[in-house]
Order: structure tokens, then C-alpha cells, then sequence
């Protein structure tokens, strides 16, 4: 297991999540040294550890452990956008998801209208 990544992986999580060590520790019931040592790669950790992290950061135990697995899972980037989501309000949340349609649009026109242009160039 990669111990300093995975501590890399916890410090995002519980910035991202707005917690200090502090907080984080009482909510775990881990001390707060644990909780650095966690972060700075300095302590392997228990399954039960790993767990109690991912759920008091709301994150799942793959983002915590992809860089220990032999093969990263695809499901990676689905739960990167759902952690990025959840630092913004439904107004947000609402503006992001217009902007992807309308994003998604634009590159399907785009590759309808390469398509065409490579059709064309074949007829000649």
C-alpha cells in the first residue's frame, strides 16, 4: 500500500471537506498526531482505519487506495466530478451541469461536421 499517496488522498478529502486535523480526529476518534501521521505517509493503516476515513470524508475506499490497486478502475472519473460537485449549491450545481450539455452539443456538431467534411473529401 502507498502510504504516502493514500495520506496525499486523505489531506485532499478533508480540505475539500472544509475539516481540520482536528476536527477530523474527533470525528474518527483518532488523535490528531494520527491523523498527521496518516497524512504524511508516516503509518501504515488498518481496514478499519481506511473505512472509518472514507466515510467520515465521504469519499470511497477505491479513491482512496487507486493508487495501491494494480488496475485503476474507470469509475475513477465519475467519482472525482461527484467530490467536485459537492463543494457547490444547487444553483451551481445546476450551471455546471448546463454547461456539460452544452459542451457535449458543441463536440457532437463539431464531429458531425468533421465527418462530413472527410466524407466530402472522399467522394473527390
Amino acid at each position: 500500500m502507498d502510504c504516502i499517496k493514500l495520506g496525499e488522498r486523505v489531506r485532499s478529502a478533508r480540505k475539500r471537506k472544509g475539516l481540520t486535523q482536528a476536527q477530523l480526529a474527533e470525528v474518527t476518534g483518532y488523535s490528531t498526531q494520527h491523523i498527521s501521521h496518516i497524512e504524511t505517509g508516516m503509518t501504515k493503516l488498518s481496514i478499519d482505519c481506511i473505512v472509518t476515513l472514507a466515510n467520515e470524508l465521504d469519499v470511497s475506499l477505491d479513491y482512496l487506495l487507486v493508487d495501491s490497486l494494480e488496475k485503476r478502475e474507470q469509475g475513477m472519473l465519475e467519482e472525482r466530478f461527484g467530490a467536485l460537485l459537492k463543494v457547490y449549491n444547487e444553483e451551481e450545481k445546476e450551471l455546471v451541469y448546463n454547461i456539460n450539455l452544452s459542451m457535449k452539443d458543441s463536440l457532437l456538431r463539431y464531429c458531425e461536421m468533421i465527418g462530413e467534411k472527410k466524407s466530402d473529401t472522399r467522394d473527390n
